[in-house]
């Protein structure tokens, strides 16, 4: 009978775990996020050309994401997206992204949009609280990214280096 317990409390538990992770995340979270970089020293011509490659790398086919890009004015604006997981399906979550270099100092924003993307599994409108977390920390991820390319002046570690 222990054993009986034992399971039916094991269930319970996983049982619970699954629907806390399929809870929406708060209507009223941040859907902005914005990086800024002091790059002392880098122009502005500079931090865009890295930029550029730094975006074609992480977004694999960026000419499918970027809208605008514009080296006299130091801006790229595109729309990507985030997917997240949910019991199983990879949904997504639609973001805009914009990029302003100048001299000495850039900025990286991300916007979520509101909306079910074509490419998503699940008909979600806004990700759960845990879809949240996995979006959040890549955009964290790709500014941290971004930072050292900007810094280094490499996208790729020694592909410069020939």
């Amino acid at each position: 009978m222990n054993k009986n317990i034992l399971l039916a409390t094991a269930f319970m538990s996983l049982a619970l775990t699954g629907c806390a992770s399929m809870k929406m995340a708060p209507a009223d979270a941040p859907a902005e996020f914005t990086y800024d970089y002091t790059l002392e020293g880098k122009s502005k011509d500079q931090l865009y050309d890295v930029a550029v490659y730094y975006f074609a790398e992480k977004y694999n086919n960026s000419g499918s994401v970027v809208r605008v890009s514009d080296k006299e004015n130091g801006v790229i604006y595109g729309k990507g997206v985030s997917t997240w997981n949910l019991v199983g399906n990879i949904c997504s979550t639609a973001h805009e992204f914009r990029f302003a270099a100048k001299d000495g100092k850039a900025r990286l924003q991300y916007e979520l949009i509101r909306g079910v993307p074509s490419s998503s599994a699940c008909g979600w409108d806004w990700p759960t609280e845990s879809g949240y977390k996995e979006i959040v920390s890549e955009f964290n991820d790709f500014s941290v990214g971004l930072e050292k390319a900007l810094k280094t002046g490499e996208t790729k570690q020694g592909f410069m280096d020939f």
